[in-house]
């Protein structure tokens, strides 16, 4: 069974500079000292502590661990490290609980992993939770116990592994005070996305600026502003009417969009005036990043696909996250990037097993450029801009219609060049954009970059290892494989420049539970040798605001024609009027946009009735698509 390395790094936060009383503190050092356990709770330092797939990195001293990566597959279970009593009969509020937490909130396989502080004023006998962690690097987390002061009090730290082999949690540092000592009140980050991984970018783009504001502080943030400086002009966008409290965060996004124009330029994006005052934040190192544009010219009829296979439980794949989506806001209209989510290695909420299964890969995050060149994603800049350089041999375009959640859509290629035995195969893939969701499968592993022990990653560096959904959600996400992975292969033959052939891909239903105002409905032409030569995405409103679009090819009234009868059992008729002479021929073509059957029907002239066995077919929608020399209409039939 394959599981995934965790690794946090994170700094420890400095005493604040004025006085304090600190009633209790247990720093570990001298070993476990009067507290008591139950089950594999362990005492050390990070290197005994660490193991293959979860590292402790970030705390140089001793302290105690419940490592149940450690514990092997066969373990299942948790256990309790409880304090000793606390004598806090002599002492008032304000009174705050701290201590420097790590737990990594992994949920393998699905299993709900988890980390819990609770206190008790009976020896024991009974227990009042005070905090239910979410995934944390080292972090002093900050407590208020102002409702225990003059009691005598006993505290538990509780880790169990939802009956799964998990992960871990640990814990150092614990100080009850009547001030905080080492949490800190104001240490907020800003990020903004991948706008500081790579320079390049389209020409005169309109690039939207957005990212997050991450809460460290354990005084709540409730407004800030960001401020975007490019050639010594500043403009502000105010946040207000917020409660980011320590430990959450924020995603902002800026109104006015920054064009990248054509020449290189560096805009300063920074948050300040945050909750209307002055107060330093702690390290503000973290407050400024730089967006730069260095625009490329590419060619503006050319899509370049890269598909990723991902999950929710890898730990590294937060780079395809950063890049995918930042080469498709650099490069909206030429870079088609597919988030294929696998489950194999753990939970996935928007696994598709199909798309997965055909990709093939056994290593995350890795994707396929046109389906020809493997590249991690962290590589795609360089040779998607040169693919995206070249003219395509042919332009498509993409239409269709919605029909009570009933999809058809059509797809038409204009060659730019002559192709003489061309092979070459069209399929249309949906993604959605914007996914969130609770539960297994939906959290974000970041393990591989949070703490920002292997460098920035478009702020993953400063969230835990295990990131909601809600605070970056999914997009890009593989939905449907209309025509299949591999698509029909109906533009075959001799083609010139100019020509237009047309597939048809008729009635998918959309599922019920995806966002059609999130879809993107992509289109790929394929060559014999199954590389995407060329690709086009567009919203799902855009394409059935178009309606289907058709080859050179005239497409004729729905009256023109009749189906009956349907339902039909054995033979269907089909009944026309043709003025003049016309070659006709009839396709069978079933719910995936596959022709299944043709009939030649050679010269026909007046009042016909074409009929066409289908006794052989098996029960479902299908269309007829008849064609009247260069002339088109298509019929829905009903086969029982």
């Amino acid at each position: 069974m394959k599981k995934v390395l965790l690794t946090m790094l994170c700094g420890f936060f400095a005493s604040v500079g004025f006085s304090q009383t600190i009633y209790f503190s247990e720093d570990f050092e001298a070993g476990q000292g009067a507290w008591t356990t139950t089950g594999e709770w362990t005492h050390g330092a990070e290197a005994a502590q660490s193991s293959q797939y979860l590292s402790y990195a970030g705390n140089a001293t001793s302290f105690m661990a419940f490592n149940d990566d450690a514990q092997g597959g066969a373990h299942v279970g948790g256990g309790d490290l409880i304090s000793p009593m606390i004598d806090l009969t002599a002492v008032s509020a304000p009174l705050f609980l701290e201590a420097n937490v790590f737990f990594a909130n992994g949920d393998y396989q699905g299993a709900d992993e988890t980390f819990k502080t609770s206190v008790s004023t009976d020896g024991g006998s009974t227990w009042t939770e005070l905090k239910d962690y979410a995934g944390l690097a080292w972090s002093v987390e900050l407590l208020n116990l102002d409702e225990y002061a003059g009691q005598n009090v006993w505290l538990r730290f509780a880790y169990d592994d939802g009956a799964q082999w998990n992960f871990g949690c640990a814990i150092d540092d614990i100080i009850i005070s009547d001030i905080p000592v080492n949490a800190v009140r104001r240490d907020y980050k800003l990020s903004v996305d991948g706008g500081s991984q790579f320079t390049e970018s389209g020409q005169n783009v309109d690039y939207t600026v957005e990212g997050l504001v991450v809460n460290d502080g354990y005084e709540a943030i409730t407004s800030f502003d960001i401020n975007i400086t490019t050639d010594g002009v500043t403009t502000t966008t105010s946040f207000d009417n917020l409660n980011i409290e320590k430990g959450s965060v924020y995603r902002y996004a800026i109104e006015n969009a920054l064009n990248t124009g054509v020449d290189f330029k560096s805009h300063t994006v920074d948050i300040s005036n945050v909750n209307g005052e002055m107060a330093a934040d702690e390290e503000t190192g973290d407050n400024t990043k730089n967006i730069i544009f260095n625009p490329q010219a590419v060619h503006p009829d050319k899509g370049t696909v890269f598909e990723e296979a991902t999950g929710a439980w890898c730990t590294w794949c937060p780079r395809g996250t950063v890049y995918m989506s930042e080469m498709s806001k650099r490069f909206p209209n030429n870079f088609i990037g597919i988030a294929v989510h696998d489950n194999d290695n753990g939970a996935d909420a928007m696994a598709y097993d199909e798309y997965d299964d055909a990709l093939g890969f056994g290593s995350f995050p890795s994707g396929i450029m046109n389906r020809t060149t493997e590249l991690d994603p962290g590589e795609i800049v360089s040779p998607s801009i040169s693919d995206m350089q070249s003219p395509p041999v042919a332009n498509i375009a993409i239409g269709g219609e919605d029909n009570g959640g009933i999809f058809s859509g059509s797809v038409k290629v204009t060659f730019n060049q002559d192709v003489m035995g061309a092979n070459h195969s069209v399929a249309i893939i949906l993604t959605e954009d914007d996914l969130t969701g609770d539960g297994p499968g939906w959290n974000q592993i970041s393990g591989g970059y949070s703490g920002g022990g292997n460098g920035p990653m478009g702020g993953f560096e400063y969230l835990p290892t295990s990131v909601p959904s809600q605070w970056w959600p999914y997009d890009h996400v593989g939905r449907a494989l209309i025509g299949g992975f591999d698509g029909l292969n109906e533009i075959v033959g001799d083609y010139f420049v100019g020509s237009s052939p047309s597939v048809y891909f008729s009635d998918y239903p959309i599922n019920s539970g995806w966002n059609t105002d999130n879809l993107h409905v992509i289109a790929i032409l394929t060559d014999a040798s199954g590389r995407i030569v060329n690709a086009v995405s567009s919203k799902y409103s855009d394409v059935v605001a178009a309606g289907q679009v058709s080859s050179n090819q005239e497409v004729l009234s729905q009256d023109f024609a009749a189906v009956y009868p349907n339902p039909v059992d054995n033979v269907a008729f089909i009944k026309m009027n043709l003025n003049n002479a016309a070659q006709v021929k009839v396709d069978l073509v079933d719910n995936l946009g596959r022709i299944v059957a043709t009939k030649n029907y050679g010269e026909l002239q007046g009042n016909t009735d074409l009929s066409f066995d289908v006794s052989q077919y098996n029960a479902g929608v299908y269309l007829f698509q008849i064609q009247i020399d260069n002339k088109i209409v298509t019929k829905k039939i009903q086969i029982h």
